[in-house]
Order: C-alpha cells, then structure tokens, then sequence
C-alpha cells in the first residue's frame, strides 16, 4: 500500500524488521493457500508464529489453572519459547520479542523484499 501512495520515489529504500521473506515449508504454504486463496506474504507467516505462541500460552494456562485466564496467559507468554517461521519467538515481561531477527530489504522494481546481502 505505501508503495502505491508514495509511488516511483520510494524505489530504492532500504528498511530494517523482523519480518522473514521465506522461503516458507510447503506444508505451511499450501495450508495457508487453502484457506485464503492466495501464498502467504512474510506478515502471514509472522502472524503465523504470534498465533502459535498465543495458542501455546493458552493451552499451558488451560492445563495448570482449569481456565485462561489475561494473567495466566501473559505469564505463559513470557515463558514459552516457539520455533517458528521466522526463528525462536520468545518474550519477556512486557512483550517484547527477545533477540528479535533483523532483516534488511530494498524496495526494488515495486517489490517491497528485496533482500539486502550484509
């Protein structure tokens, strides 16, 4: 969408996150393009892990506490550590994603990730 509003001047833009560009495993892939129709982008596959530990968090407050519960799962979030798409999704008390992977991309030929090499 921002490459639509700001047009041919943001060709050339480098800009660091978090986000992995793939390549993603095929089972991964095809699930997802099962359901939406289309292959994932690196937000779905983020999304994707966040969802997982969220879901991870739940289960573990579920099995020790009967129900969840906003406490039990925040507290299970810090502690749990998932393997995910983009590597280990880990966080600590106030959210934030540990050691955190940064990726460099260069906006190029429309294409918001074009793999910067370092």
């Amino acid at each position: 969408v921002a490459i639509r509003r700001v047009g041919e001047a943001i060709e050339g833009l480098i800009w660091g996150t978090s986000l992995r560009a793939g390549p993603w495993p095929e089972a991964f892939v095809r699930g997802y393009r099962e359901l939406a129709g289309w292959d994932p982008g690196p937000e779905a596959a983020l999304v994707y892990d966040a969802t997982q530990a969220l879901l991870d968090a739940i289960a573990w407050d579920i099995q020790h506490n009967g129900n969840p519960t906003r406490e039990g799962v925040v507290v299970a979030v810090s502690a749990a550590r998932w393997r995910g798409l983009n590597g280990l999704v880990a966080f600590d008390m106030d959210g934030s994603w540990i050691d955190a992977p940064v990726h460099l991309y260069r906006v190029a030929g429309g294409r918001r990730f074009d793999p910067v090499h370092r």
